[in-house]
């Protein structure tokens, strides 16, 4: 008698086990709708801070956003080769992500008040922070896709859809 094989996270889901492949894609698409609200919190508290820090609030707006941008480019090209052990890569990214993201505040109010390298610091964290929200969506895709093949276009508009979501939720809980 043999034992039944068991399919381990993220691979594909065995046939007859559509409930399993589904619970994965949802919990999938959860993870990104919670990523971009972080995400995004992320980037608007280094604004935050920067304009109680400076006061011109135009400014800081343009570059965390341009920086970050710039950086999420740079994020989801690193990603590539990480495609290989996503679900591991997703992890690790996200646990640096989130300790970056939650010391990015008071690294910046440090900068400020006892280095003077307020600008550096600023551009240094929304570099750091941004490549690392620009390596989820490619990772997210990759375990996307090992969970059940649909065509890129599909894929894309799901995985989107849940980040902009996420990203509207995080934009409207932060003030």
């Amino acid at each position: 008698m043999t034992s039944p094989v068991a399919v381990p996270f993220p691979g594909p889901s065995p046939a007859g086990h559509p409930g399993r492949s589904r619970a994965a894609r949802g919990a999938l698409l959860f993870a990104a709708f919670v990523c971009a609200a972080c995400g995004l919190v992320y980037e608007l508290a280094l604004v935050a801070q920067g304009s109680y820090l400076l006061g011109d609030s135009v400014t800081q707006t343009s570059v965390v956003l341009a920086v970050m941008v710039f950086a999420m480019g740079l994020g989801s090209l690193a990603a590539k080769p990480l495609q290989r052990r996503a679900a591991l890569s997703f992890a690790c990214v996200e646990a640096l992500l989130a300790l970056t993201g939650g010391l990015s505040v008071l690294g910046l109010h440090a900068a400020f008040a006892w280095w003077d390298l307020y600008w550096p610091a600023l551009i240094a964290i929304a570099l750091a922070v941004g490549a690392l929200i620009g390596a989820e969506i490619p990772l997210l895709m990759t375990l996307l896709q090992r969970i059940r093949r649909q065509d890129a276009g599909s894929a894309t508009a799901d995985l989107f859809a849940a980040d902009y979501v996420g990203a509207l939720i995080g934009g409207l809980a932060f003030p």
